[in-house]
Order: structure tokens, then sequence, then C-alpha cells
């Protein structure tokens, strides 16, 4: 876990001010762990990426072409059961037209699309709010993948804690591979 430090600046009377402890950046937020995904794999599971040191978490997820057209997903520890809830909408970059995908009673929310296209590249940017606290854990969010933009928001309807969570493609691998960078907001 790694904080970044302000350096040495001046105030308006010319006094240097020492090194800060304070964060640089989005709110306190403070890098917990950076995951490489494998090329060629059907899953990837992250650990350790929760504790009671903080509430919430920002999840920045970027991946290459995947082996075939699929959406991304994230389940939380070994939760499945049908008791993800959510909602995912897009629009593709050429309409001006919105879907919405709901998710009820399912195994997983979709925070993302993959693409086989050689140069694709998907994005996802996910606030995950108490998932190590006995209550319901929740995620909002931003995604861009296979030409759509869009956002998400669910829920797991339990009052499980958490330490970890999966991602995965609906269909065939991640075949190039790609990054998780999982982030704590200070409280």
């Amino acid at each position: 876990m790694s904080v970044i430090k302000f350096g040495a600046w001046q105030d308006l009377s010319g006094n240097e001010v020492a090194n800060s402890s304070e964060p640089v950046g989005d709110v306190g937020l403070v890098l917990i762990k950076s995951q490489t995904i494998d090329s060629g794999v059907s899953s990837v599971t992250v650990s350790d990426a929760f504790s009671a040191t903080y509430d919430n978490y920002r999840l920045l997820v970027h991946v290459g072409p995947t082996s075939a057209i699929s959406g991304i997903k994230i389940q939380f520890g070994t939760t499945t059961g049908n008791l993800y809830y959510g909602s995912y909408a897009y629009a593709l970059h050429t309409d001006t037209s919105t879907t919405n995908a709901p998710e009820s009673a399912v195994n997983y929310l979709y925070i993302t699309d993959g693409d086989t296209y050689a140069y694709a590249e998907s994005l996802a940017d996910v606030t995950v709010y108490s998932p190590n606290i006995a209550q319901r854990t929740t995620i909002t969010g931003m995604h861009y993948g296979r030409g759509y933009s869009g956002w998400q928001a669910g829920q797991v309807a339990t009052l499980d804690q958490y330490t970890s969570f999966v991602l995965f493609p609906s269909t065939g691998t991640f075949a190039t591979g790609g990054t998780i960078k999982v982030y704590g907001y200070r409280n």
C-alpha cells in the first residue's frame, strides 16, 4: 500500500512548509494493490482487496481484447446464488438511444464489455461501497468497451463481508490480459 506525499512548498509569506502526510489527488485515494490479468485466462481473482481499513473502494479495470465478444462481470468473494441486482446501461458511440439491461437475481454484475478486435480495450471505473462491512455491498461506475459507453450500478443482497472479488468474461477468455488497480478511500 502506498501513499503519495506532497513535496515541500512555500506559503504566501515565503515560508517553506514541510512535507505533508496528506495523500495527493482524488479525495484521499490510497493504492491497495495493482494486479495483472494474465493472457488466456477465463477469470481473475483479486485477493486481499478489501479490509476494515477502508469503507469504500475504487476499482480501475483495463482489459485488452477478449477471445469472444462478451460482457465483463464481477462477483464478490464466493457469493453466487442469484443474489445480485442492478442495472447496466449503455449507448453505442454511433447511436442516440440508450439501452438498459436490468440484472435481477443473477450471479454477477456487469462492469464493461469485451471485444475481439485486435486493438480493442475495455475500461471500467467502479466504486465499491461497504464490501468489508456487514451491510449490502453496492457498486456504481462508468465503462467503455466494444464501442459502447455507459454506467452500471448494483448490489449484492447479502450482509457478507468480502476481502476479494472475481472478474470474468461471460464467454471466452481475457485473450491478451489487462490490469486491475484497487484504491481505498481514506475515511
